[in-house]
């Protein structure tokens, strides 16, 4: 599952702070990068689940987003009731993720070459009542049926790195197939920018991001 930097934004000079603010989180809601399957066998699921708390496995089985970490380093969990097919369509519908990735106004793939992908996205959103606009460029580079690490190139950040992974929990030939998304991402706001503030609406983000990729990933699976 898999960004040349400019920004454009309408504002007065005493809302610079606050747009700075905003452009820096919804550089990092904007990212979305490449994932794929892992199949698993029956003890192998019993293995995952047993690498859960069991709060964990409570919250996922009720449908929840679990997501744990502080300070722009978070790691989210999700469980998706969709084919690793579908959930793979999904994430790599580079064209249309406008049309269910919250705030999403465009994305597109700049260049691709075997295991790397580079892609541009333009994300726009209202932070501290400013509009802002941002666009990133984010190098994905794909582990054939396993993960996906991504890293920014370039952007309204000063670093963003991680992954994204997904294990299938049931055969996909079911009624009902599961699948575990996992979704891990350390980012920092360029200096300047109140770390504090950035954190929250990072931490705060990163919920409606895997909802919306679950729900249209189940909607294209029925």
């Amino acid at each position: 599952m898999l960004y040349l930097s400019t920004f454009v934004t309408k504002m007065n000079n005493s809302k610079s702070l606050a747009n700075r603010l905003a452009i820096a989180c919804i550089s990092v809601i904007a990212f979305l990068g490449l994932l794929t399957a892992v199949p698993v066998r029956a003890q192998e699921v019993r293995e995952l689940y047993a690498q859960l708390e069991d709060w964990e496995e409570t919250a996922l089985r009720e449908g929840q987003t679990i997501i744990t970490g502080e300070k722009g380093k978070y790691l989210a969990k999700i469980l998706i009731a969709a084919s690793p097919e579908t959930v793979w369509s999904v994430l790599t519908d580079y064209n249309n993720l406008s049309s269910f990735l919250p705030n999403t106004v465009s994305s597109k793939i700049i260049e691709s070459a075997d295991n790397r992908w580079v892609v541009e996205q333009i994300d726009e959103r209202q932070v501290l009542g400013v509009t802002a606009r941002s666009r990133l460029v984010t190098e994905s580079i794909q582990t054939p049926k396993s993960r996906i690490d991504f890293r920014l190139i370039d952007g309204d950040l000063q670093s963003m790195q991680g992954y994204w992974q997904l294990q299938e929990l049931s055969a996909s030939n079911q009624a009902k197939p599961e699948l575990l998304l996992e979704y891990s991402v350390e980012a920092q706001p360029n200096p300047g920018i109140p770390k504090i503030a950035f954190y929250t609406i990072f931490r705060n983000s990163l919920k409606p991001t895997l909802n919306a990729i679950r729900e249209e990933s189940e909607r294209r699976n029925n």
